[in-house]
């Protein structure tokens, strides 16, 4: 018994350092990439520029944010990083492969106890692992994911104790609202390993509760304000197109027929509680973001697991055809072998030069010119937004408050 134990632990060490190294990858990529601050970071940035972390959640929570979402766990992160690190996009970068990291190692350990198959959780944990979010404002993606698999976790460990799994789950709904479903999957949890389905209520009552809050502000208060992107439109043909690029027809198909192959029906809820997260999102008519998949594939593995409780031919031929189906070569890392400029970030980096460069040579400028520059979209972003002193060194931004004239391609610099 002390052998088999020890056995197993090795196991468990070997399959998460390879989770790890294959995590670190990703990190490296980062790095080597330049990885900035990109799209809806400036407008969080603006936010944060001006108002603090506590004054964010009670914001947040009864006007909602900046996108007109009631959610702030992310925020705080994102909040807490700027007033330590202000526009270093280190830490940011680290926080994103940490939180993934965990995330990774939290769903091999859920797969683990569901499958009782440790290669069959490392597999697909792989597979997830390719869902790494590099965008830093996809904080709030992964820290929900964080936290409804720690949820699961804890249901699954503690079934007769579930308060600290329902504090878990408030945060991942205060994370990122595709968290819904999760007392779905408790539910089916709850049936297929042979825990007192009573157990999973509490999650329906909080499902309840926080469907009574979200509906009162968008029903009664009316002050939802969503940006246009994320415009809603129930035409059959956007449908067709959004189940196209997010699942895509091959693996559907092959997910469908994997019940016949294995003869067992229990699974398909769990592909059910995928479909069912995925679904609202469906229906944005301008808005196609891979970064939506991230929740919804937790649910998605874990209905595969189900299926692979040992190794046999059929799992080593749904192992190689998810494989394929998922990209081959495309599932692993990508490697920079060698450091590569990021034009978005060097655009900024003009800007801030040709800045700093004419408050140097003529302490007295009023407008500066740009429009001899190339300015990238997240540029354009960054002087929109009016974060552009938060990249300007501090003997100039702590002198000057800077406004963008967007049809001149001008700044204006005026002394404090």
């Amino acid at each position: 018994m002390r052998n088999a134990s020890k056995l197993r632990g090795l196991s468990n060490f070997i399959f998460l350092l390879l989770l790890f190294v294959l995590s670190f990858l990703h990190l490296l990529f980062a790095f080597r990439t330049n990885l900035y601050f990109s799209v809806d970071d400036f407008r969080v940035l603006e936010y944060f520029k001006d108002h603090g972390v506590l004054k964010m959640i009670i914001d947040f929570l009864l006007h909602g944010d900046m996108f007109g979402y009631r959610k702030f766990i992310g925020y705080i992160f994102f909040g807490t990083l700027f007033e330590i690190f202000k526009v270093n996009p280190a830490p940011y970068i680290i926080l994103m492969f940490l939180i993934h990291t965990l995330n990774l190692f939290f769903l091999f350990f859920i797969l683990k106890r569901i499958s009782s198959n440790d290669f069959v959780a490392f597999f697909l944990s792989v597979l997830f692992n390719r869902l790494y979010l590099f965008y830093f404002s996809n904080i709030h993606e992964i820290s929900a994911a964080l936290f409804c698999l720690i949820s699961i976790f804890l249901f699954l460990k503690y079934p007769k104790n579930i308060l600290f799994s329902l504090i878990f789950y408030v945060l991942a709904l205060f994370s990122k609202e595709l968290s819904y479903s999760l007392p779905f999957a408790i539910l089916a949890i709850s049936y297929i390993k042979g825990i007192n389905v009573k157990k999973s209520f509490p999650f329906f009552i909080v499902l309840f509760l926080y469907a009574l809050y979200q509906s009162y502000f968008l029903f009664v208060v009316k002050s939802l304000s969503f940006v246009k992107s994320y415009g809603v439109t129930f035409d059959f043909a956007n449908l067709v197109s959004a189940i196209s690029f997010y699942v895509g027809w091959p693996l559907i198909f092959f997910l469908c027929f994997l019940p016949i192959l294995f003869k067992d029906l229990k699974p398909v809820l769990f592909l059910l509680i995928f479909a069912m997260t995925i679904f609202p999102v469906m229906f944005f008519g301008a808005r196609r973001e891979l970064y939506y998949l991230y929740i919804p594939s937790i649910y998605l593995s874990i209905y595969i697991s189900l299926f692979m409780r040992k190794i046999d031919f059929k799992t080593i031929l749904v192992c190689l055809v998810l494989l394929f189906l998922f990209g081959g070569r495309s599932v692993f890392p990508k490697i920079a072998w060698h450091v590569f400029p990021s034009w978005q970030k060097v655009s900024i980096e003009n800007v801030v030069k040709r800045v700093e460069g004419s408050l140097v040579d003529m302490p007295s400028t009023r407008v500066i010119d740009l429009s001899d520059l190339n300015l990238e979209r997240d540029a354009r972003l960054m002087l929109a937004h009016n974060v552009l002193d938060l990249f300007i060194n501090e003997s100039f931004s702590g002198k000057y408050t800077f406004m963008y004239n967007s049809e001149e391609k001008s700044v204006l610099a005026l002394m404090k």
